[in-house]
């Protein structure tokens, strides 16, 4: 009898996991060494010579993350170019113009085309794509701090820059921002344009050299609402999830951004930006903690009011915002007294919060 050859049984595809080396996002200990920051008690075994450009740009951005502490990126030169350009004493270069033009005169199809003044609006410590932009030096992130017409003009090349890409600085002091008026146009040419990705990774780094590091998380949680929410700017998620989030230096900050991601991201088992028992550590304790703000919301003042909800609130609960019951007769009255402290939560057909559902998403 003749045997039948035996099917191969096809193996199952391994799920992307998730590669600690380069991130210390979800560490508590504030001691970790550079070069060490995921790796916890057991040293990560030996990677292949030849390096992934995910690996790369993950220790790229620890570097910058730590302060670029490799002697690589010690820089020193007498000159100071990026300062003198920002005030307008030089153009920037190859071919280039000064300042004050970019930031009046150039319009938006200038500002795509053009590759070369990036690296000079937005200078980093590191080499860039343009050599003859010199790399920033700490000498001349002090000077630039201390210099208000270089700070004025750093914000408005960064309000330039957020005009190019269809969005609008809605507050300085927090770094709040919104959709402009033109974002489809501009949306469409971001979408288009996939090396604006790696301009928007250049800007958000070199907000963090200057001083603006406030204003990095409110951006990067706008794109990861667009791209994940929205539906819009596909074709800008991976630079977001990969990179933008990861240019945040506060960790606490970097969880909240990662954690909006892992909620607005579907589906959520092949999230791979975060090891996955510290996200559901970090959801639950997040449900923890709306649930304590619900209860103290419904907890009575003693007057068979609210307490932390507005006055307005408490009339369509039925209590006035005197302290009164809407509905008794006549005159306005106290509310009778009864054994025990009346509980509010029944009398506003508010459930209790242990039967109260939780969040869930």
């Amino acid at each position: 009898m003749r045997k039948s050859k035996s099917v191969p049984q096809q193996r199952a595809r391994t799920p992307p996991y998730y590669d600690s080396e380069y991130d210390s996002t979800w560490e508590d200990a504030e001691h970790l060494s550079w070069g060490n920051e995921g790796r916890g008690k057991k040293e990560k075994q030996q990677q292949p010579h030849r390096e992934s450009s995910r690996t790369r740009a993950a220790r790229e951005l620890q570097n910058y993350r730590h302060g670029y502490p490799a002697a690589e990126y010690e820089v020193t030169h007498p000159k100071t170019p990026n300062f003198d350009f920002y005030k307008k004493r030089i153009p920037f270069k190859p071919n280039g113009v000064d300042i004050e033009e970019v930031l009046e005169k150039w319009n938006n199809d200038k500002l795509e085309r053009n590759h070369s003044y990036i690296q000079w609006l937005f200078p980093l410590r590191e080499m860039g794509m343009n050599s003859q932009a010199t790399p920033l030096t700490l000498e001349e992130i002090a000077m630039m701090k201390e210099d208000s017409e270089v700070m004025r003009r750093f914000l408005s090349a960064y309000k330039l820059m957020l005009s190019f890409y269809g969005i609008r600085l809605q507050c300085g002091m927090t770094g709040e921002v919104e959709r402009s008026a033109n974002y489809r146009e501009r949306f469409e040419n971001l979408d288009n344009h996939p090396h604006n990705n790696l301009r928007i990774t250049r800007i958000l780094k070199s907000l963090g050299e200057l001083g603006y590091e406030c204003l990095k998380a409110p951006l990067v949680r706008f794109f990861l609402k667009e791209t994940l929410r929205e539906g819009t700017l596909r074709d800008v998620q991976r630079s977001a999830l990969y990179y933008f989030i990861f240019t945040v230096k506060s960790r606490r900050e970097r969880r909240e951004l990662l954690y909006f991601a892992w909620q607005n991201y579907e589906p959520k088992i092949r999230f791979i930006w975060g090891p996955m028992k510290n996200i559901m550590d970090y959801h639950q304790r997040k449900q923890r903690q709306h649930a304590e703000v619900q209860q103290e919301v419904y907890k009575s003042d003693g007057h068979g009011r609210i307490s932390s909800l507005p006055s307005g609130a408490n009339e369509h609960l039925g209590h006035s915002a005197s302290g009164y019951h809407r509905d008794a007769p006549g005159k306005q009255q106290y509310r009778k007294k009864t054994k025990g402290t009346p509980n509010p939560q029944k009398s506003s057909g508010v459930q209790s919060s242990s039967k109260r559902k939780t969040w869930k998403f």
